[in-house]
C-alpha cells in the first residue's frame, strides 16, 4: 500500500489520539483493479492506523518493485502547513434546516447564505466534512454518532491558485478521490480506535 500521510500527537495536540498512541497514519492500495475498491467507505482501499513510535530514528524500508503499470502514484515528499480558519457544518446538518428551507429555499439570499457558510474543502483536521452529496455520518454500535476527525481531499489548491486548476494540479499530494472527491475519517471517541472508519463522496 502507498503511504499517504501521518500526524504526530505533539504537532496536533487537539487531534484525537487513543491512550498510549502518538501517531496517526493513512495508507492506500495503489491497484486500480483491486477487488476491495469502490464501496461506501472509500474509492481505493484506504486504511488508517494509530501507533506508538519513537521519533529518534526511522527504520529503512525498501518497497518491492511492482510490474503493474496502472497504479495510483506514490505521494511525493511533502508536509502539512496548517492554517487556522473558521469552518461551518453542512447546512443539511444544522438543526431546523428543513423548516428554514421550506420557508426560504431557492431564493437568491438563501443561495448566497449557503455558499458563504459551508464546510471548507481541502485536506483538514477538525471542523466539518465538506460533503458533495447528502451527509452520511456513521453511527457507532453504542448508538452515538461518530466524531469527524480528518478529511483527505482531492482539492487542495495552493495559495492564490485559481479554480479550476490545470489538469493534474489539484493538490500537492496528487491523490484524486473519485471525481474530485474527499475521504472522511470518523471515530467514536467513547469506544476508541477500533471504531475508526471512513466514508467518501465526490461531485
Amino acid at each position: 500500500m502507498n503511504f499517504v500521510m501521518q500526524l504526530y500527537q505533539e504537532d496536533f495536540e487537539k487531534f484525537y489520539f487513543p491512550p498510549g498512541k502518538n501517531i496517526f497514519q493513512v495508507f492506500r492500495c495503489p491497484n486500480i483493479d483491486c477487488l476491495n475498491n469502490f464501496n461506501e467507505s472509500y474509492d481505493l482501499l484506504t486504511e488508517a492506523y494509530y501507533h506508538h513510535v519513537s521519533r529518534v530514528t526511522n527504520k529503512p524500508l525498501e518497497k518491492p518493485v511492482i510490474q503493474k503499470s496502472d497504479l495510483e502514484k506514490e505521494v511525493p515528499d511533502c508536509f502539512f502547513k496548517p492554517q487556522e480558519t473558521k469552518d461551518y457544518p453542512n447546512y443539511q446538518e444544522i438543526p431546523g434546516y428543513d423548516e428554514f428551507d421550506r420557508k426560504h429555499g431557492n431564493t437568491d439570499t438563501d443561495n448566497l447564505f449557503w455558499a458563504e457558510f459551508q464546510p471548507r474543502t481541502g485536506t483538514k483536521v477538525y471542523g466539518y466534512p465538506s460533503w458533495s452529496q447528502d451527509p452520511d455520518v456513521p453511527r457507532c454500535s453504542c448508538g452515538n454518532e461518530k466524531d469527524f476527525i480528518f478529511q483527505l481531499s482531492s482539492e487542495d489548491l495552493e495559495d492564490g491558485q485559481e479554480w479550476p486548476p490545470p489538469s493534474g494540479e489539484w493538490s500537492p499530494h496528487g491523490i484524486m478521490i473519485g471525481d474530485v472527491g474527499s475521504l472522511f475519517f470518523f471515530v467514536c471517541k467513547s469506544c476508541g480506535e477500533k471504531t475508526l472508519e471512513t466514508k467518501w463522496d465526490c461531485g
